[in-house]
């Protein structure tokens, strides 16, 4: 995964990688997990272009995978933009992705979250 770096506050990235209590015991800090990563993957046939380069009506999209201890899990497909920002305290998650529907048409979702980190 490669060497820390301290997050800049306000700077848009799409990877993020973390630690966290590993749930043997209730709140402990003290047992944390290996460092894990979410990271946005672009499709192979796509560039990151604000264009539609491989003509299936999505615009660079790719996928979430969340990596951890060798592994690799696809925790979404289909995303054109995938933004974690840390501000202070405050993590924002922003995902918008498109369903391709049969007919041609493309409805898009989106998500946002913030949450409040408890030890950043």
């Amino acid at each position: 995964v490669g060497e820390w770096m301290e997050p800049i506050d306000g700077e848009t990235r799409t990877t993020m990688q973390f630690r966290s209590a590993t749930g043997r015991l209730s709140m402990n800090a003290q047992g944390l997990t290996t460092p894990r990563s979410f990271v946005f993957v672009i499709d192979p046939e796509e560039e990151e272009n604000d264009e539609d380069d491989d003509g299936d009506g999505l615009v660079d999209e790719g996928k979430v995978l969340l990596e951890y201890d060798g592994n690799q899990v696809v925790m979404a497909s289909n995303v054109e933009t995938c933004e974690f920002n840390i501000t202070g305290r405050t993590l924002r998650i922003v995902l918008r992705a498109g369903l391709i529907r049969r007919g041609g048409t493309i409805q898009r979702f989106s998500s946002e979250e913030t949450l409040y980190l408890r030890n950043n």
